[in-house]
């Protein structure tokens, strides 16, 4: 009967492969032939075989775009890391590991990520070794965070629950693309304004933000996303995002005034989520301020208006060429 008791090596979550067990060769074209592959993770298995991580080397050498994310609560011994010389993107949180400095032993990686630790004393200076980093992503962690500036080549950088004063940092990113502010505090967001290379801004749950001039002159931006503000009572001047195609505007609980996105001239794609304990009226008065916008704007192709609409208003904004937009969509 054992035969049908067969152990899963890895279950498939949207992409991200939860690998079980330990791997064979006979494995990889396996992994390689599921669903939307994007992140090879180990979450429940902690004790892979010296063989696995080589076979992971071997699958890495071909498929270098693949991410490889850890999730281990107890404090990491890297000996495994010296075997992966081919991974390019690698993700890990693990709350009990204050040194990630054995990440130096492989200087080749485009993707970083590191997780929520235990401890706030964790020194990430030695990230500026880093050289060809295109992605960042931290968790919390500031100490030596300022060493960010000296990567030449990012592209996308996160924050998460990160205080600080200012976000002087990025002023030497000439080609930073994406910046994601998220659950954290800062008293001074001018620098960026600075960094013009910026095409997708969001900004999620964050504190402290006195004004949002920065935005004025950032007319290079794409995409913007507010979410989660819970001071924000009127969207901010938007004047300065001549080319602005994408707004998304998420779980602003206090926001009762959106009537600037009338000053959004190339937008083509609005969003609007609304808090689930919103007030009637509040919600009511957003989506007359949102539909007036719609019905007069000449450049809105997408939006998601749709789902609360009557079906008069949806007619109208059918024939206006405005179509649904919906989760999955690669707009």
């Amino acid at each position: 009967m054992g035969i049908f008791n067969k152990k899963e090596k890895w279950g498939n979550f949207s992409g991200n492969i939860n690998i079980y067990d330990n791997l064979k060769h006979f494995d990889i074209p396996k992994l390689i032939a599921e669903e939307n592959l994007h992140t090879l993770q180990f979450f429940q298995f902690t004790e892979p075989k010296k063989k696995t991580w080589d076979i992971l080397n071997e699958f890495y050498e071909k498929h270098p775009e693949i991410g490889l994310r850890l999730v281990w609560y107890d404090q990491v011994n890297f000996d495994f890391y010296s075997q992966l010389p081919s991974l390019r993107n690698f993700d890990i949180s693990s709350f009990n590991t204050s040194d990630y400095t054995p990440l130096l032993k492989n200087k080749e990686l485009t993707d970083l990520g590191i997780g929520e630790t235990k401890s706030r004393a964790v020194d990430l200076s030695f990230i500026r070794e880093f050289r060809k980093l295109t992605t960042l992503y931290i968790d919390g962690m500031k100490k030596g965070l300022e060493s960010a500036s000296d990567l030449p080549e990012l592209e996308r950088l996160t924050f998460r629950g990160i205080k600080m004063n200012n976000l002087d940092l990025i002023n030497n990113l000439e080609k930073l693309k994406q910046l994601r502010l998220l659950f954290g505090s800062y008293k001074n967001l001018d620098a960026i304004s600075n960094v013009k290379s910026i095409r997708t801004l969001e900004i999620s749950r964050t504190r402290q933000i006195p004004n949002y001039d920065f935005l004025k002159s950032m007319e290079n931006l794409n995409s913007i996303y507010f979410e989660g503000m819970s001071k924000m009572e009127k969207l901010p001047d938007l004047s300065g995002l001549t080319n602005l195609k994408r707004i998304q505007i998420d779980n602003n609980s206090r926001l009762l005034d959106i009537k600037n996105i009338n000053q959004l001239p190339n937008l083509e794609i609005f969003l609007l989520f609304l808090p689930e304990n919103f007030k009637a009226a509040y919600r009511k008065e957003l989506f007359t301020q949102a539909i007036d916008f719609l019905l007069n704007s000449k450049t809105i192709k997408y939006t998601n208006l749709f789902f609360w609409i009557d079906d008069a208003t949806k007619h109208k904004l059918e024939n206006k060429g405005i179509k649904e937009w919906d989760y999955g969509m690669n707009l």
